[in-house]
C-alpha cells in the first residue's frame, strides 16, 4: 500500500545519497550535467509565447468552418 511505496521512495533516496557520498566526483558531474540540461530549457516559456503569437498571426484570417474543397 501507501506505506510500502513510501518506504520504497525513502530507500531509493537513501541509495542515491550513499552513492553520492561514496562517489562525490561522479555526483558532482551528474549535477553539472543536469544543470546544463536545465539551462537548455530555460527559455521554454519565451519560445512557447512566441510560437503562440506566430500561430495567431498566421492563422488569424482563416475561418476554421470554411470548407476549401
Amino acid at each position: 500500500g501507501a506505506a510500502a511505496q513510501s518506504e520504497d521512495r525513502i530507500s531509493d533516496k537513501v541509495r542515491v545519497i550513499l552513492k553520492w557520498e561514496k562517489y562525490p566526483d561522479s555526483a558532482r558531474a551528474e549535477v553539472d550535467a543536469l544543470k546544463t540540461k536545465l539551462e537548455t530549457y530555460a527559455d521554454y516559456g519565451e519560445v512557447k509565447r512566441e510560437v503562440e503569437i506566430l500561430k495567431h498571426a498566421e492563422f488569424a484570417g482563416l475561418d476554421p468552418d470554411d470548407d476549401c474543397s
